[in-house]
């Protein structure tokens, strides 16, 4: 997964074992394209086979913005039960608020590792994976 000379704007996550991309949000074609399974979303358990896919196709439509070589596959192993929740934040990060605080300095690069915060005053949710900070609130939410 080699980036060209540009990159679009994002998040970097580190996905560990040495992983560390710029995740931008999707494009507006690309959310056209997945905007009723994206809308159906806050409906589904985490677990759930659409949900599922639905994250991992719509991580890979963002990477592929600055990683154009990398694959489903690929994006498939880089996502798990851990990360899902704070990945799709970042691919849907509407408002920018994410990459802006990140840009600022005001908050560090995100960790998709299980239990790591997105920034210094949030924490996982009680009851599991799910929304850590205010920015992923604001994207349709997995259901635990």
């Amino acid at each position: 997964m080699n980036a060209g000379a540009m990159m679009t704007p994002g998040i970097w996550v580190d996905f560990g074992g040495g992983r560390r991309l710029l995740v931008p949000p999707l494009s507006l074609g690309s959310l056209e394209l997945l905007q009723d399974r994206i809308d159906e979303m806050p409906t589904l358990q985490i677990t759930d086979r659409r949900a599922v896919a639905t994250v991992i196709d719509a991580t890979h439509a963002a990477l592929r913005r600055n990683y154009p070589d990398v694959t489903r596959d690929e994006v498939g192993e880089l996502i798990d039960i851990g990360n899902m929740a704070e990945v799709y934040g970042c691919v849907l990060d509407y408002s920018g608020f994410k990459r802006q605080a990140s840009e600022a300095g005001n908050a560090p690069a995100v960790s998709a590792q299980i239990g790591a915060a997105s920034s210094p005053s949030s924490a996982p949710t009680p009851d599991g994976p799910g929304p850590t900070s205010e920015s992923t609130l604001t994207s349709p939410p997995l259901t635990p």
